[in-house]
């Protein structure tokens, strides 16, 4: 089952993560340095409390999940995107701050979208960095 991290459990992230839950077919963890978010948290989906704006806690929280989506505020795309890349793990944020793509692009082998499958070969890292850039997710992902 592919783990999956929201960082952020504001309204993007809590909403992310009560989708994917509902979905059923991979494992989400929420992540977010405010305990209070918990509440806005599915009570079967795990949270844990990370400070995004430290990347030894980042690379702590993100090492072995199999992608994180970011539902943090556009400022901590980089530091995030950059960890992300560096424990060589698939990276989606939905904002529109192409600065993220530029971080993931020295050192991703390949850009995906979230409803397309995972690629489990050793060594491959996606990314797909704001996805919400017009014409939007839906038709950028052929849905």
């Amino acid at each position: 089952m592919t783990k999956i991290l929201v960082l952020g459990a504001g309204k993007i992230g809590s909403a992310i993560a009560h989708l994917l839950h509902r979905e059923g077919d991979c494992a989400v963890t929420v992540a977010d340095q405010n305990p209070g978010a918990r509440a806005f948290v599915p009570e079967r989906v795990p949270f844990r409390e990370v400070d995004a704006n430290d990347s030894a806690s980042l690379r702590q929280a993100i090492a072995g999940f199999d992608a994180v989506v970011n539902g943090c505020p556009y400022h901590l795309n980089v530091p995030i995107a950059t960890v992300a890349r560096d424990c060589r793990v698939h990276y989606f944020d939905l904002t529109e701050d192409v600065t993220a793509a530029r971080a993931m692009a020295n050192g991703a082998t390949s850009t995906a979208c979230a409803h397309f499958s995972l690629s489990k070969t050793k060594g491959s890292v996606g990314s797909a960095p704001s996805i919400s850039v017009p014409p939007g997710t839906r038709t950028s992902c052929g849905w």
